[in-house]
C-alpha cells in the first residue's frame, strides 16, 4: 500500500489495518506528511506544522495498542458512562474552529441537510 493511498483511506478504513498490523500509526502519519510537504508549496494551509509531536503522539499510540492499554482504557471509559469522552466531545465542539466552519457552511448551499453533510453527525 503506497502512502497516497493511506491518505485516502476512512479512519475506520485505517483502523482496522492498524488493528490487523498492516500499516502502523507512524506510517499513517508519514504518508500524511509526506502528502502535506508534496502539496503543502501550492495550497498554503498550514500556518505551524507539528510534524515531530505527531510522529511522538504517534508512537505512542502504537506502543498503547500493542500493549493493551489503549483497549483497557476504551472499556473502563465505556463503562463508566463515557464521561471523559462526552467531556472532550463537548469541548471539541465549542472550539473556534466549529464556530468558523458553520459559517463556511451556511455560505455554501449546495451543503444543506441531508446533502453533502449531514450536521446531526458531522
Amino acid at each position: 500500500m503506497d502512502s497516497l493511498e493511506i491518505c485516502y483511506m476512512s479512519a475506520g478504513s485505517l483502523s482496522k489495518l492498524v488493528e490487523n498490523k498492516k500499516v502502523s500509526p507512524v506510517e499513517i502519519i508519514d504518508a500524511h506528511l509526506s502528502r502535506i510537504d508534496a502539496t503543502e508549496p501550492i495550497l498554503n494551509s498550514f500556518i505551524t506544522l507539528l510534524a515531530d509531536e505527531s510522529r511522538i503522539a504517534a508512537r505512542q499510540a502504537e506502543k498503547d495498542i500493542q500493549s493493551g492499554k489503549f483497549a483497557k482504557q476504551w472499556m473502563e471509559e465505556n463503562k463508566n458512562g463515557q464521561k471523559n469522552f462526552l467531556k472532550m466531545r463537548k469541548e471539541l465542539a465549542e472550539h473556534p474552529i466549529e464556530k468558523v466552519g458553520k459559517k463556511l457552511r451556511d455560505l455554501m448551499p449546495w451543503i444543506g441537510k441531508n446533502k453533502l453533510v449531514d450536521k446531526e453527525k458531522n
